[in-house]
């Protein structure tokens, strides 16, 4: 049995299969929201509620696995590049093919749906600004032109896109620290991460960082799991991993959320169960590899398909959607990963610029 992170993270792991598990647990969330005459939060939110003093629900959960999973393999993707150009060429690859042709098929098929001229719809400054600002990931934009007016979750395109923006500013984040050499140090990781994890621990202290509660959020947990990468020869797993996560979620179930530490306590013991279910071997029987990633895709359709479903058959119910779209958004994970992401990711051993050594270079230590 693994005695700690390092170990396993050598081997297989499950990072395919939670990831898919979070795009759906997405799908779930919103359902229950979306529906017209019978909307009312996701079964058994209220004890997502209950555990998190942001109060999230369950896509507010699958959205923390995401980014805790991205802290701890962009910081590992870093450490493996050849240098900062190669680690920001996999990045765009990985995240911008999929992300443009779902957000351009968006644009072109939901047309269909408006009542606006043609003319109107394709050369308006609102389809222009959705198009550019979403696949740039500068901006989050949400309104298309007459589509979706008439939903529940009125006028909405695609609610998962506010994600993204924040998904590349963390690779910035990441590669900046790798430019510096922090990211190969653990003592300077550490230190940023105490006075992160102390602005987050003391109420107010925060702001410094982001003001939104939902960006500080995804933040703590990109950097949760950058700081378990950082010291994953020191973080346990087997039975002494399973006796200090059982201390954790104690603690997290009979800590207040208005008492200080609460969001800290809540970041570190899901942080640590996502990333040990990760490693965990017995999961490993569930090898999604001979199928592919259709997570990424699964994310990037779940919303305009539940949506374009809703705006069809208004009478579903929150159960009904589920049903209806979950076979639906995993064929769009499947085209997606087959017919784009599959084909982008060869682009990697491509070399689309000079190889670029930097005039310094630190030397590695764990």
């Amino acid at each position: 049995m693994y005695r700690t992170l390092e170990d396993a993270f050598s081997k297989e792991n499950n990072f395919d299969l939670l990831r898919l598990i979070a795009a759906l647990l997405v799908l779930y969330g919103h359902s229950f929201i979306m529906v017209k005459y019978n909307a009312y939060p996701a079964p058994f939110s209220d004890l997502m509620n209950a555990l998190s003093p942001w109060k999230d629900d369950w896509e507010d959960l699958a959205v923390n696995i995401f980014f805790v999973i991205s802290g701890f393999l962009i910081t590992a993707s870093y450490l493996q590049s050849q240098n900062f150009f190669s680690f920001l060429k996999k990045r765009i690859i990985r995240i911008y093919p999929a992300a443009v042709v779902s957000i351009t098929l968006c644009v072109v098929l939901l047309y269909f749906t408006s009542a606006v001229p043609f003319q109107d719809y394709f050369f308006s400054d609102m389809t222009r600004e959705f198009w550019i600002d979403n696949s740039t990931m500068r901006k989050t934009r949400y309104h298309l032109p007459g589509v979706f007016e008439e939903v529940r979750v009125s006028r909405v395109i695609n609610g998962s896109l506010w994600t993204l923006p924040l998904e590349v500013k963390c690779y910035l984040y990441v590669a900046i620290l790798g430019l510096v050499g922090a990211l190969r140090h653990r003592w300077v990781m550490n230190i940023l991460v105490g006075v992160v994890a102390v602005s987050i621990a003391v109420p107010g202290w925060s702001n410094w960082i982001v003001g939104a509660p939902d960006k500080m959020r995804v933040y703590s947990f990109f950097i949760a799991g950058a700081a378990i990468y950082a010291n994953r020869d020191f973080i346990p797993l087997g039975r002494l991993g399973l006796a200090l996560f059982a201390v954790l979620f104690t603690t997290l179930v009979f800590w207040p959320a208005e008492m200080p530490g609460a969001h800290l306590l809540y970041v570190i013991t899901i942080s640590y169960a996502v990333l040990g279910l990760a490693l965990f071997k017995p999961l490993r029987a569930i090898n999604l590899r001979p199928i592919g990633d259709w997570s990424y895709g699964v994310y990037l359709y779940a919303f305009p398909v539940q949506q374009t479903l809703v705006w069809a058959y208004p009478s579903l119910t929150g159960w009904g959607l589920v049903m209806a779209a979950t076979p639906l958004v995993l064929l769009c994970g499947a085209l997606s990963w087959h017919g784009v992401e599959k084909h982008a990711l060869r682009l990697k051993t491509v070399k689309l610029l000079p190889s670029v050594q930097l005039p310094f270079k630190w030397p590695l230590k764990k």
